[in-house]
């Protein structure tokens, strides 16, 4: 069975995007046009992060790596600011502990994020915004054989802006700079957050599509 390239899907789920989004047009009793609040698009991007301080079970820790991925994320608009949330899948790409670098040939990880962002708009295309996200780090598996202790739980609190330079009317790029604490660390048995600081910086561009 042949299957089409992403490329030749893009135009058609575009269209069909924006169609939906036309039909769903609605107005005041007035006739004028309402705006519509509904956005649903996706997201590219990169995740880094960096815990440094005291690990009850090894002593002075310092750990870094880094996660590139996708998202699929909406955008729900208010007057004066509006929420963006939304569901990523990251695969690990690079892991270093205490200044040395692991192998990653037969090391895989995936990170499930979910995050809900308020933001407030300073003009038309930027914005500040903060909130919070949750992240799962599935088992590890290193050659094969599953990594004991290796899948884990987080919530950060999260600061972020955003611009927004729209394409056309019903259309929009979106780029996202996130910065982020870990208040609720999974690996609680052996620090906890006054122990060891985990923070978290994550770059994403994607498109917002106007549905409803």
């Amino acid at each position: 069975m042949r299957l089409l390239h992403p490329h030749r899907l893009l135009p058609a789920l575009f269209w069909v995007v924006s169609l939906a989004g036309n039909l769903s047009a609605t107005t005041d009793e007035k006739g004028n046009a309402v705006p519509k609040p509904w956005y649903a698009g996706f997201d590219l991007g990169w995740a880094g992060h960096n815990e440094a301080g005291l690990d009850r079970s090894k002593g002075e820790y310092d750990v870094s790596y880094n996660t590139l991925g996708g998202y699929l994320s909406g955008q729900y608009h208010f007057p004066e600011f509006y929420l963006h949330g939304g569901l990523g899948l990251l695969r690990l790409m690079t892991l270093r502990v205490n200044s040395v670098a692991m192998a990653m040939e037969n090391r895989t990880q995936w990170h499930v994020p979910v995050f809900l962002h308020a933001y407030y708009r300073v003009d038309p295309v930027f914005a500040f915004g903060a909130g919070l996200s949750h992240l799962t780090e599935t088992t590890m598996y290193l050659n094969g054989t599953e990594v004991p202790k290796s899948s884990y739980n987080h919530v950060f609190v999260d600061i972020a802006m955003q611009f927004s330079p729209r394409l056309t009317s019903s259309v929009k790029l979106v780029f996202t700079l996130v910065f982020g604490v870990n208040m609720v660390p999974g690996r609680q048995n052996v620090y906890t957050v006054t122990d060891l600081l985990h923070v978290r910086a994550q770059l994403t561009a994607g498109m917002q599509f106007l549905l409803f």
